[in-house]
């Protein structure tokens, strides 16, 4: 199996892009934008929409909304700049608040070290998210933990279990009410 392209903004999964590319830029470009074109990071830096051969944004879009960092983000497989900034969110949760710097800098590209952390259980375990008007609820496939009043993990089975993949630190979000 040949490892996963870097994803990075204005790949669109197979049959993806979208038709008139000036009208889906539209809301987010100003009239002295080009038209046609993503801008890039740097000064003067243009990047048109370009097929990919494997539906990895969507499958990026889908994770990335489950564990609450795409939220309002469509699952279309275009890698625009809402899937751009959901992916620079993740790699700094996990670099800043897990603390594991293997994933490299913040800076969108999703390549093999990021592809590698969104495939982690606890991502894979926070399930989809469905939407019902402003109301967002989640659904999730992983048992609610709670925490005593000493800060102590229970969970479903019982006083102090702890899932293997929350780590010594972590506890497993919990649904909402």
């Amino acid at each position: 199996m040949s490892p996963s392209p870097s994803l990075t903004l204005g790949c669109c999964d197979p049959g993806a892009q979208p038709p008139d590319v000036a009208a889906f830029l539209r809301p987010v470009h100003e009239a002295s934008m080009p038209a046609q074109q993503l801008r890039g990071e740097k000064d003067g830096e243009w990047t048109s929409l370009r097929d990919i051969s494997a539906s990895e944004v969507r499958a990026l879009q889908t994770a990335l909304r489950g564990a609450g960092f795409y939220p309002q983000g469509e699952i279309n497989g275009v890698f625009d700049y809402r899937t751009l900034s959901a992916a620079r969110l993740f790699q700094e949760y996990v670099r800043s608040v897990e603390g594991l710097a293997d994933i490299g800098a913040p800076d969108g590209v999703v390549g093999p070290r990021t592809q590698g952390h969104k495939r982690r259980p606890w991502l894979l375990a926070m399930g989809p998210r469905v939407e019902h008007g402003d109301d967002t609820i989640k659904e999730s496939r992983i048992p609610v933990f709670t925490c005593d009043v000493r800060g102590r993990a229970h969970g479903a089975q019982g006083r102090g279990h702890r899932p293997a993949w929350a780590g010594p630190d972590r506890l497993a979000p919990s649904r909402p009410r």
